[in-house]
Formats: C-alpha cells, sequence, structure tokens
C-alpha cells in the first residue's frame, strides 16, 4: 500500500509540475506571473488550472502553494489582438 501510495505522490509530482512555467509565443519566452506581478498588456493570460492543482495536492508542504501563489498562478496564452492604452 506504501508503494502505490508513494508512486501516486510521485506521478502527481511530475503531473503538476510540468513545463507550465514558461510559455514560447511568437518567438519571445514568457513566464508565468503571480498575484503580486504586473502582466504584459501584450498577452493574454489564463489561471493555470496544473499549477493550482498542484498546489492544492501538495497544500501540507507549505512551499508548493506558495511559489504558485507568487510566481505560477497566471500563464500566458496567446497575444492580444490589440493592446490597450490608458489616456
Amino acid at each position: 500500500m506504501k508503494v502505490i501510495a508513494a508512486c501516486i505522490l510521485i506521478a502527481s509530482l511530475l503531473f503538476s509540475t510540468g513545463c507550465t512555467t514558461e510559455e514560447t509565443i511568437a518567438g519571445d519566452n514568457v513566464s508565468c506571473i503571480g498575484f503580486d506581478d504586473n502582466e504584459d498588456p501584450r498577452y493574454e493570460y489564463e489561471v493555470d488550472t496544473l499549477n493550482v492543482i498542484g498546489a492544492v495536492v501538495f497544500f501540507e508542504l507549505i512551499i508548493p502553494p506558495i511559489y504558485v501563489a507568487f510566481e505560477a498562478v497566471k500563464c500566458p496564452t496567446s497575444l492580444r489582438a490589440t493592446v490597450d492604452t490608458p489616456q
């Protein structure tokens, strides 16, 4: 039973920490952002569900949820159609 639990833990760790911290969009490497970061107006961002699920699964370890909250909550998905400029 412990071996199965360990295998599930390792598989979920590998699944939840995939290559979701950086995307290549139009030749630019764009990193995910956290709650305290400003979005780049050139890109569309969405909440990365894999990172959030990983943070929830490993909430007892303290560090994964903190990392996700401050570094990898929203990840870029595509270029914006138009860039809104404040007037």
